[in-house]
């Protein structure tokens, strides 16, 4: 699991599809940014198959 900040989120490195299959997860993380109505950062979840 890792903090992102949603300014540095490389959509096209989080979403590469070489590689070993995974299963990326994204949510809203960080601290809450009242002036934006937002999270500082996306929490990103990579899993892999076990087998």
């Amino acid at each position: 699991m890792e903090n992102i900040a949603k300014r540095s989120l490389d959509g096209h490195r989080l979403f590469d599809r070489t590689g070993a299959p995974r299963l990326k997860l994204v949510t809203c993380g960080g601290e809450w940014l009242e002036a934006e109505d937002d999270y500082e950062d996306n929490v990103v979840l990579t899993a892999a198959p076990l087998s």
